[in-house]
Order: C-alpha cells, then sequence, then structure tokens
C-alpha cells in the first residue's frame, strides 16, 4: 500500500531515488519541529504573551509567524541536505497560492 504511495510521489515531484525522497521527508520533519521552536524563542526573545491576545488574533500571529519561519528553514534546511531545487520550486508552487495580488487577478 505504501509503496504505490511513494511510487506516485516520486512521479509527482519528479524524484529519482528512494533515497532522494527520504532526504525529502527528514528535511519536512526537521524544518516542522525547528519553525514550532524558532516561534517560541521569537515569542520569548520579543517578549510577548500571547495569552494576553485575543484569541482569533492570538492564533493568526501564531500561524503567520511560524509559517514565515516555515519558510525560511525550509530553504535552510533543503540547501544543508542537497535538495535546495527541489524545496524552492515547492515553495514557489505551494506558497505562491498565498500570493495576495495573484489572489485579487483571480478574483477580478
Amino acid at each position: 500500500m505504501f509503496q504505490r504511495y511513494f511510487i506516485r510521489l516520486k512521479d509527482k515531484w519528479e524524484i529519482e531515488t528512494n533515497q532522494q525522497l527520504a532526504v525529502i521527508f527528514l528535511v519536512f520533519a526537521l524544518t516542522g519541529s525547528s519553525a514550532m521552536l524558532t516561534r517560541k524563542l521569537f515569542f520569548q526573545y520579543i517578549q510577548l504573551d500571547l495569552a494576553t491576545i485575543q484569541v482569533p488574533y492570538n492564533y493568526l500571529l501564531r500561524i503567520g509567524v511560524t509559517l514565515f519561519f516555515y519558510k525560511i528553514l525550509l530553504l535552510i534546511f533543503g540547501r544543508i541536505f542537497g535538495q535546495f531545487t527541489f524545496f524552492w520550486n515547492f515553495e514557489k508552487r505551494i506558497f505562491g497560492r498565498f500570493n495576495p495580488k495573484k489572489l485579487i487577478s483571480k478574483l477580478s
């Protein structure tokens, strides 16, 4: 079952080897964990207590800061593990959807 899933992922992402796929999974795991830790350290550094912020704004701030660090860390870890091109293209494709100019042009 998983084998077919991995084959489809390799085809979709244009990956040639299982080692490359394993490295990409490792980079995603490290980036997610590091982004959460970095967000926590960032809020401690600027001495912002999230408990004092109203709930919807609290969540928006957490998500925004986490995504900011995630994008940066994804490229850093991608570079370290030799997969920068893959993650650069991945970021352009995924985070390009959040581009306000593209969103406005689609709505017009």
